[in-house]
């Protein structure tokens, strides 16, 4: 039946989702400050991981009314025309190289949950990761970017499974694609109020079928999200001293890295811990939010700076991060 509103044909489920959909805000996926990942030396950093796992390059209410799993891929309905994209083929839409595995799973076989917390956080209890426990700063802002990029609009108090694989894969350097997550997630995000963010991907295919320059869309009317530095601040990541630097800290400790940090880059530490310096207060136990009136108490009661010079200090009491990862999955023909 064709909907009278948009004139689209669709099936009666096809109906009953456009009118969720049609309730929702259409916003486009927020960014990170360019000039803040520069500052922060993060711009290098990002360039270096997406080139090692193959992510280099990385409408709307048709699409996602009409939106179905295939055997092999997806279908979906653009300008009134039936479309198919195998996995292969949606993966370079998106951006990502043809080389990167389709199943992360498969990808990251040899990723070891507890232990790979441990080499990125120091801990042994992985119940209930969260962000602000991962110490390596790379590692730290590259989280940000998965939830902004793939799960926007989800909390990020906690981490999945599936975003510690991704991490895992960045750190040995395992070209994976994230597009069968990206679907899956569309498909679970059609929720009534619910903005629907994820509008820059499917511009990208729409652009794969060159529809952009044949048919007209109608452009999104809000500004697109740019999550700055105070955002971070905010967040208890980053904070500027009286100079105006950044500089990346850890809730409950006192240690202070200056940004960007050469000696910190992801693929240039032996291991992906540093040592941190813990406030000596009775205040923050059990937590790992701290305010900077308590770390000021600290740093009197210690007599000394809260800047813990991991410059000239010690790499962190983890292992190795080859022994605490394993070495890479040996390269094989990539499930289709």
């Amino acid at each position: 039946m064709r909907e009278p509103e948009s004139g689209l044909m669709l099936s009666q489920e096809e109906l009953q989702r456009y009118y969720i959909i049609r309730e929702g805000l259409f916003l486009h996926t927020s960014i990170i400050n360019p000039d803040l990942l520069a500052r922060t030396g993060m711009d290098v950093e990002f360039d270096k991981v997406f080139r090692a796992i193959g992510w280099s390059k990385l409408l709307a209410k048709e699409f996602l009314c009409t939106l179905k799993l295939t055997n092999n891929g997806i279908s979906f309905r653009m300008c009134e025309q039936e479309h198919q994209l195998n996995w292969s083929l949606l993966n370079t839409a998106l951006g990502c190289e043809h080389e990167c595995e389709l199943d992360l799973d498969h990808a990251t076989r040899m990723f070891d949950k507890i232990r790979f917390w441990k080499a990125i956080s120091g801990s042994n209890d992985c119940s209930n990761p969260t962000p602000i426990e991962i110490h390596n700063l790379t590692l730290r802002f590259l989280h940000f970017w998965i939830m902004c990029t793939l799960y926007p609009g989800m909390g990020t108090d906690t981490l999945i499974d599936d975003e510690l694989k991704i991490l895992y894969a960045m750190v040995s350097k395992i070209k994976v694609s994230p597009v069968k997550l990206l679907v899956n997630y569309w498909l679970n995000s059609i929720e009534y109020g619910k903005p629907i963010y994820f509008t820059s991907f499917i511009t990208r295919i729409a652009d794969t079928f060159g529809l952009l320059e044949s048919h007209y869309f109608e452009d999104i009317g809000y500004v697109r999200g740019v999550v700055d530095e105070n955002f971070f601040i905010n967040a208890n990541m980053l904070i500027r001293d009286s100079n105006g630097e950044l500089k990346m800290i850890y809730p409950g400790y006192t240690t202070e890295i200056p940004l960007p940090c050469a000696r910190r880059r992801l693929y240039g530490v032996r291991t992906l811990t540093i040592r941190l310096a813990r406030v000596a207060s009775p205040d923050v136990a059990g937590t790992r939010r701290v305010t900077r009136r308590m770390m000021q108490a600290a740093q009197m009661e210690q007599g000394g700076s809260s800047h813990h010079d991991v410059e000239e200090g010690d790499e962190a009491m983890s292992v190795d991060v080859s022994d605490s990862m394993g070495l890479p999955p040996q390269r094989t023909p990539r499930p289709r």
